[in-house]
């Protein structure tokens, strides 16, 4: 059951992640080695395994997807790399490389590394599944084209009613949280 009352809605207003705990989500506890966020879209998709090589496998997958959007010739092509990259320039475009590259070599991952916006778009294009990334600041619901709707802490009721329409989230926290 999906329905929420006022005391949980007061509740995600303190803290956005008592919604998503009240629809269901549960926390898992991941290594913070950089790898983390990549660690938990394995165990989001469907994985097993929290470990470092589920995180690779996912730097990978998202790697390629990204080589994917930059090799589409579609009229679409620029409009899904700036979802992306934030922009078409170069300079952009070797920083998303860079940062989903981040280990894969073997060598350790800085913060540079860490999964951001570029990740979030790229895990949603590649499993074809909205990604809901929860902070304390913010929600933001990523949708299987690379771009999102960003709800602040005064719009849960925006959130819940969006979180409702969503097939097969894959939902995201700091720590974790799917």
């Amino acid at each position: 059951d999906l329905s929420l009352n006022a005391n949980l809605l007061e509740a995600a207003r303190q803290d956005p992640k008592a919604v998503l705990t009240a629809l269901g989500r549960r926390p898992v506890t991941t290594l913070a080695d950089g790898n983390c966020f990549y660690a938990s879209l394995s165990h989001g998709v469907g994985g097993s395994s929290l470990d470092k090589n589920a995180a690779l496998e996912q730097r990978r997958m998202l790697l390629f997807q990204f080589e994917r959007e930059l090799s589409n010739t579609g009229p679409d092509r620029d409009a899904r790399v700036s979802a992306i990259a934030g922009n078409t320039q170069a300079v952009s475009i070797d920083a998303v490389k860079r940062t989903m590259g981040q280990g894969l070599d073997g060598g350790a991952v800085n913060a540079d590394g860490w999964g951001g916006p570029d990740s979030l778009a790229l895990a949603a294009m590649h499993h074809q599944r909205p990604v809901v990334s929860v902070s304390d600041q913010s929600t933001r619901i990523y949708n299987t084209d690379g771009s999102f709707t960003e709800f602040q802490p005064d719009q849960q009721s925006g959130l819940i009613d969006a979180f409702k329409a969503l097939k097969e989230p894959i939902v995201l926290k700091n720590s974790g949280f799917h």
